[in-house]
Parts: structure tokens; sequence; C-alpha cells
């Protein structure tokens, strides 16, 4: 259906990026949703692109469609992800 659209380009800045912190826990939600907030960017494809922090010890669970691929990377330190 959307094969054919010409393309847009959206630009933020990081004033303009939604945040968000709770328990150790800091997030920028670039596009679509985390911790109860939402992405101004207007994705045509469902989309998460979040920027997580978190503080020693702290945890949190980002839930993702069963049918979504997921891409994590690690700048520093480690996590375990999935549910095995």
């Amino acid at each position: 259906e959307h094969k054919m659209v010409e393309p847009s380009y959206q630009e933020l800045k990081d004033s303009e990026i939604v945040k968000k912190s709770e328990n150790g826990v800091y997030v920028k939600v670039i596009a679509g949703e985390s911790m109860g907030v939402k992405s101004n960017i207007f994705t045509r494809t469902p989309t998460f692109y979040l920027d997580f922090k978190l503080d020693k010890g702290s945890s949190y669970m980002q839930k993702l469609p069963n049918d979504w691929n997921a891409l994590i990377y690690i700048l520093d330190g480690s996590g375990i992800f999935g549910t095995e």
C-alpha cells in the first residue's frame, strides 16, 4: 500500500525527544513508546527506537510484540535478554 510513497524526514533536537526516568532506569523515546510515554515521531511502519541508560543494579523489561525482531547495542556493561 505504501510502497511508492515519497520518503520523508523528521528531525528532533535532544530537547524535543520524550524522556522518562524511574528506579534508576532512564529512556529517551526516539520512536515508539516505553515506560508509559510515546514519541512524537510518525513512523509508517511500527517502530521502537529507544535509548536506555540503567544505573548499576537496576532492571527494566521492555515489552515487544511477539512477531517483532530486536537489536540491542550495549556500550558498557552487560544484560540479560529474552525469556530463556
